[in-house]
């Protein structure tokens, strides 16, 4: 059975600037995203109806040195599999209610509205989930940014 991670700290998720935290990880969601529709032949994470992330990669690549178009084909196989480990390994630092937030919001593009009331909570207890779940994802990826202190 997977671990159960809690929510981020109130405490925790003020010291982040969520704004620009938020934008990068909706970098790496860009990026998710063209590899999953560009090179499709290489299966992605996926989470599953009981919220586990479910993640394997195959090497069934061959080193056959036979030309650059050969080497750069494979290199970007190495690439993308790496990027879906790392992405796979972040995942599974979520809790059932994030990872419905995430899979919700970047894979069905959902709106927060629909994704509250799928999980039956107002949207204040959405922006909760919503800022735990990218936050953990920034951290795991070293992308948060800090918020910085108000000046009084």
């Amino acid at each position: 059975m997977k671990e159960e991670y809690a929510l981020l700290s109130l405490r925790l998720v003020k010291s982040r600037n969520y704004v620009e935290t938020k934008r990068n990880v909706d970098e790496i969601m860009y990026k998710f995203e063209e590899y999953r529709f560009k090179y499709h032949n290489i299966l992605p994470p996926t989470i599953t109806t009981n919220y586990e992330v479910r993640y394997e990669s195959n090497s069934d690549m061959v080193g056959d040195k036979v030309g650059n178009f050969v080497q750069r084909k494979v290199d970007l196989e190495i690439e993308i599999k790496e990027f879906y480990d790392k992405l796979a390994e972040s995942l599974k630092m979520l809790n059932s209610k994030e990872l419905l937030y995430f899979k919700q919001s970047y894979l069905n593009k959902l709106t927060e509205e629909a994704i509250a009331e799928l999980l039956n909570i107002s949207r204040e207890s959405l922006k909760r989930i919503k800022e735990s779940c990218i936050i953990k994802i920034a951290m795991f990826y070293n992308i948060d940014v800090m918020a910085t202190p108000k000046s009084e």
